[in-house]
């Protein structure tokens, strides 16, 4: 018994290469994070730091342990070393009980026990150089990790720019909408404004007309007589007709031909058109229209049986007469018969026709009264024409 427990504790010293119980307890997960993303440490060796490389060697050594070919002391102090970094320097109390005959256990105390005060950086260094002089397949290895750090580096590169790629596409994306909704709201907004300020321009044209109306009431002009029917001569008269048709439009671009037929009628202007009774007529017609606003109308008879002169005279010389509002020009005669009351006519809205049949011998006064209005000018386009 005694010579085979004597050959048995040699046999580790003939059999160089034994592979006992030498195993290294790793965190394999730790490791391999690590490993990805190498630290910002000075370079050490083979392009890592020293516990970067370090922690590679330990991975190197677990992945291949029970396949590594190295001398069975150099494997011992493997282990030794491993346990001088991570729990230092050898005591009794970190070491588990280890039987008489476990000869590799023996040998690993002895060995962490022989390492004294050696510091953890050395052992570390002692380790990496033990992989490296013993071993062929070390640093192809580390080669291999650190091509493989590289790769994974570069995919979280182009990682970070495609993420940054789409942070910008989204920030942009963003910002548009923003700028769009920001435009949205100024339109909507100066339309509202816009929508305003047409109602008060409404509500201010409609009390403008309101005010021209009650001037025009209360500075309408006054005529010898407003009768209808019945004149200082004793003589009847008929009723005039009056009506409206549409086509505004293409009236005012036929008359405008003639220059003759157009007339600006100032503001507070009257505007009195003479047009006498023509010897082989018996109905006078007349047609006229406004541009943009209306215009006050009226028809007066002025009877002439007593002057001389012929129609074509009297047409010449009392054609067109400018009146102020005060109608000062307004010259009567012997009498004068009112066929129509001026009124305010919406001409700009349709042309305004009318016709009378000749009461007798005389001079019809066509009057356009713009004198209600203080602000505007009026172009008035006219027909006047007489029937058999």
């Amino acid at each position: 018994m005694a010579a085979e427990a004597a050959e048995q504790t040699e046999k580790p010293a003939v059999q160089s290469y034994y592979n006992g119980d030498l195993t290294i307890e790793l965190n394999t997960s730790d490791l391999n994070k690590s490993s990805v993303t190498p630290s910002k440490e000075e370079i050490y060796k083979l392009g890592f730091s020293l516990n970067d490389l370090y922690k590679l060697s330990l991975l190197f050594y677990k992945k291949d342990a029970d396949t590594l070919l190295i001398p069975y002391a150099d494997k011992v102090q493997l282990v030794a070393l491993w346990k001088q970094v991570t729990c230092g320097k050898f005591d009794e109390s970190k070491s588990p009980d280890i039987g008489y005959f476990d000869v590799i256990g023996n040998d690993r105390k002895k060995a962490w026990e022989g390492l004294g005060d050696l510091s953890v950086d050395d052992a570390k260094k002692s380790f990496i150089s033990i992989l490296e002089s013993k071993t062929a397949n070390f640093i192809p290895f580390i080669e291999m990790k650190k091509r493989e750090i590289e790769v994974e580096i570069e995919k979280k590169r182009l990682e970070r720019e495609e993420r940054a790629k789409k942070e910008e596409e989204i920030r942009r994306r963003n910002e548009e909408e923003e700028r769009i909704r920001r435009e949205e709201a100024e339109r909507i907004k100066l339309a509202l404004q816009a929508e305003k300020l047409a109602i008060e321009e409404k509500k201010k044209k409609e009390e403008e007309e309101a005010l021209e109306k009650n001037q025009l009431l209360e500075s309408s002009p006054k005529f010898l007589s407003s009768k209808i029917v019945g004149n200082s001569t004793g003589k009847s008269m008929a009723q005039a007709s009056l009506w409206t048709r549409p086509k505004l439009q293409e009236f005012i671009t036929h008359v405008k031909r003639d220059a003759n037929s157009v007339l600006v009628i100032g503001r507070g202007e009257t505007v009195t058109i003479r047009v006498p009774t023509h010897e082989n007529g018996s109905c006078l017609f007349w047609e006229f229209a406004t541009e943009f606003y209306d215009i006050g109308f009226g028809v007066y008879f002025e009877w002439t049986s007593g002057d001389n002169s012929t129609a074509e005279e009297t047409l010449k010389k009392h054609l067109v007469v400018h009146e102020n509002e005060n109608n000062d020009e307004v010259i009567l005669k012997a009498s004068t018969d009112e066929v129509l009351p001026v009124l305010r006519r919406n001409s700009h809205e349709e042309v305004i026709v009318g016709s009378h049949l000749y009461p007798g011998q005389g001079i019809y006064l066509l009057k356009f009264d713009n004198s209600y209005s203080l602000l505007r000018s009026k172009s008035l386009y006219y027909r006047v024409y007489y029937t058999k």
